[in-house]
């Protein structure tokens, strides 16, 4: 297992992310789409955004690529480049990816305070969703879990060009 990549964000970047987790839950809602699976309010949407969105900026702190605000958009990579973060609250859980996802590098962020991010590690869609990580328990809708130690190290993360929407 590999030592997470640690990333630490500003109190002004938290207070923006906010805005914008705010700003996407509603612009879903404005085109009768609910971002954020199984979240019934939307107090709990733009909770469940305001964390992925931390991961997010913490991965493109840490690739040096531009991040900003897109209203929703279920078509756009998370990170410019071909990148999707998987944000989780819990230092010890997996990533977890569906048949439904888009090809791209995905990551694993976790959360350890507001201001610091662990970047866990990195696999391929292919990589992921295979036969041996498919579950249907866990109180989750039925999904493909890596286990951690599964995660490429962040240091190998392929450099991708920029790719703002899936193919």
């Amino acid at each position: 297992m590999s030592y997470p990549v640690v990333v630490v964000l500003t109190a002004s970047e938290l207070c923006r992310e906010y805005e914008h987790a705010e700003q996407i839950v509603f612009s879903a809602e404005e085109m009768h789409r609910t971002p954020n699976f199984g979240f019934k309010s939307r107090a709990e949407r733009i909770s469940a955004t305001f964390v992925g969105r931390l991961g997010e900026l913490a991965l493109a702190k840490y690739l040096n690529v531009d991040y900003r605000y897109e209203d929703y958009d279920r078509n756009a990579y998370d990170v410019d480049g071909g990148y999707e973060v998987r944000t989780r609250r819990r230092a010890h859980y997996d990533l977890f990816t569906y048949d439904t996802d888009k090809p791209a590098v995905y990551v694993l962020a976790t959360v350890s305070t507001d201001y610091v991010i662990r970047l866990r590690g990195w696999i391929t869609l292919e990589e992921a969703n295979v036969p041996e990580h498919w579950t249907d328990r866990h109180g989750l809708k039925p999904c493909y879990l890596t286990p951690q130690h599964e995660l490429h190290n962040m240091t190998t993360i392929p450099r991708q060009e920029t790719r703002h929407h899936a193919l």
